[in-house]
């Protein structure tokens, strides 16, 4: 790697060290641009600060469903605090109806049914617990397929508590509000050109 390439990434992880500034960290850019090794550096540095680990979600095949995802995403929560399995013991499977998706308005909340609204509410309240920052690491999210995913994770960032942070990575740029996280200054890009590129 050269020593361009060096100080580019040095810089993209000392972004992602104000990541507890914004809402949402985005990092977005084509495969091979290093998303991965950038977001595993930044954890291990973490992890050191003795600061709570954060909950490591990797998009593949198995986790490209709403229902799959949300199971997968109740599961990580557990780590931080045993009170969730309670909370949301067998209730997602339940909950989650026909959806009325609105291509046009990938975040609007008339996407979610109530019941899976309420729940979402009980796990954010929960999370108002936590007086430290924590985060919520989403990788690829392209990979998902479930346009019913979206709306929810929009609802999330709307009512995250101010010391739970989302970091996203994705090869393309997600359906959600990007340009309302934007202009309410609670989203932080990080692009190609602020990692290590080796063209294929």
């Amino acid at each position: 790697m050269s020593t361009q390439r060096s100080d580019q990434f040095y810089l993209a992880r000392a972004m992602l060290d104000h990541g507890n500034q914004y809402k949402v960290v985005l990092i977005i850019a084509p495969l091979g641009a290093g998303k991965m090794r950038l977001v595993q550096q930044w954890v291990l540095l973490w992890v050191e600060q003795s600061a709570p680990s954060p909950l490591w979600i990797c998009i593949d095949n198995e986790t490209t469903d709403l229902i799959d995802f949300l199971n997968v995403l109740f599961f990580e929560l557990i780590k931080w605090d045993q009170n969730f399995e309670t909370l949301f013991e067998g209730q997602v499977a339940s909950l989650i109806e026909k959806p009325g998706f609105h291509p046009t308005d990938p975040g609007t909340i008339l996407d979610i049914q109530p019941g899976l609204e309420n729940l979402l509410n009980q796990m954010l309240n929960q999370l108002m617990q936590f007086p430290e920052d924590r985060y919520i690491i989403i990788l690829n999210y392209h990979n998902f397929r479930d346009p019913r995913i979206h709306p929810v994770i929009s609802f999330l960032i709307d009512h995250l508590p101010p010391k739970i942070h989302l970091i996203i990575s994705s090869q393309e740029l997600p359906a959600l509000q990007i340009p309302r996280l934007r202009a309410r200054r609670e989203l932080l890009e990080i692009g190609l050109d602020d990692l290590e590129y080796e063209p294929k």
